[in-house]
């Protein structure tokens, strides 16, 4: 698991929470200031990309919006592993629920 997905996963929370939650400080905390803040930019670009995304609610539900959306977000940022992706997907849905 890469740095990244492990502090998207601490910033969102999705190991704890049954909402995607914002907590940089959780990033900061587990990397140390200077990597943890990099991390927290990176996330913030992502999520700014993610909330970008404008699925055609006419051709999709929640769910194949979420899906379709997994796809965009890795188009974008092909780095993103699968765990990575699909905790973009889960804030993506939470978000157009």
């Amino acid at each position: 698991m890469s740095q990244l997905t492990q502090a998207l996963s601490l910033y969102l929370e999705s190991a704890t929470s049954s909402w995607p939650r914002c907590n940089p400080e959780a990033v900061i905390n587990a990397f140390g200031q200077e990597t943890g803040e990099a991390l927290n930019d990176e996330i913030g670009e992502l999520l700014k990309d993610l909330g970008e995304l404008q699925p055609n609610w006419q051709e999709h539900s929640l769910q194949s919006a979420t899906k379709w959306a997994e796809v965009e977000i890795l188009r974008q940022h092909p780095h993103l592993d699968r765990e990575a992706t699909a905790n973009l997907g889960w804030a993506f849905s939470y978000w157009h629920k």
